[in-house]
């Protein structure tokens, strides 16, 4: 197969049109939900109403490519969040990646945002960002533990708001480097509907919540936001929440300076150990 580079154009998706040819890019990964036309078009129904910028790569009039990206914040800083990228299998390097993060750069410059942020998959797609100028910016960790009984101060909150977050640290719940994006994963009424409840509480004056599959309820992802610093009896209370829950393992992502909360305890799931990279792209020119 030829390596010769293509002449690429990159537009907004249109619902109306583009689902087939979103579902035939995603086709070697039939596990996400852009790999079926009634999920694919449930999500990008719902990732528009957020506001998410998504895009396809067109190549001769077919969609060779697609992204979504979407626009958060930090600590007060606002980033453009890459949260997908897919490329035809058949058609990969051959600069259909590379035309993608440029509209995003140039997407970012409208909205006056000087940084995109993304996280790789494996080693392949980290070589890619990384030659396309994206930099290591943090390193994460993650582990599952098993929850325990003990006490712990939590109310129930029904319908969380992104408010509750707006300006608080993300904390846990790093499979996505982006809380806005999380926090909207979490919201979204088709993900609800494909099986993942979510239940929330107000905590240690922050957002705690635990995302399941209703097929697999014997463990649930944590999410968590607050600026208070986590400490052991946060880590405990949280499992004691979850073990009142019913779950039997709590799955926790974040920052590597939150590492030692984990390491040496004795209800750690070693073989669940997991590590992830966050990336960043400074955008010029604003």
């Amino acid at each position: 197969m030829s390596n010769s580079k293509l002449q690429v154009t990159v537009r907004p998706v249109n619902i109306e049109t583009d689902v087939d040819g979103i579902v035939r890019v995603v086709r070697d990964e039939d596990y996400l939900p852009w790999a079926k036309p009634e999920s694919c078009l449930a999500v990008l129904t719902h990732t528009a109403a957020r506001g998410f910028y998504q895009t396809v790569a067109i190549v001769d009039d077919i969609i060779a490519g697609f992204a979504v990206w979407n626009e958060d914040r930090e600590n007060g800083e606002d980033f453009l969040y890459l949260s997908m990228m897919h490329v035809d299998m058949d058609l990969r390097s051959r600069g259909i990646g590379a035309a993608m993060i440029a509209d995003g750069v140039r997407y970012a410059k409208s909205l006056g945002i000087s940084v995109l942020r993304t996280m790789p998959e494996d080693e392949r797609s980290l070589s890619f960002y990384l030659r396309n100028g994206f930099i290591i910016t943090e390193h994460l960790d993650g582990f599952v533990c098993k929850a325990q009984a003990g006490n712990y101060a939590a109310k129930e909150i029904n319908h969380p708001t992104f408010e509750m977050i707006d300006g608080l640290e993300f904390v846990f719940g790093l499979g996505q480097a982006a809380p806005q994006f999380m926090f909207g994963l979490s919201d979204l009424r088709v993900q609800q509907e494909r099986g993942w409840p979510v239940k929330s509480f107000s905590f240690c004056e922050g957002l705690l919540q635990f995302r399941y599959d209703k097929d697999k309820t014997e463990t649930a992802q944590m999410l968590y936001w607050s600026n208070l610093v986590p400490t052991e009896k946060t880590l405990a209370e949280i499992l004691a929440l979850g073990y009142t829950l019913g779950f039997e393992k709590l799955d926790f992502e974040f920052r590597r300076k939150f590492s030692e909360l984990f390491i040496g305890r004795e209800n750690l799931q070693p073989e669940d150990y997991k590590e992830g990279i966050v990336l960043e792209k400074a955008v010029g020119g604003l």
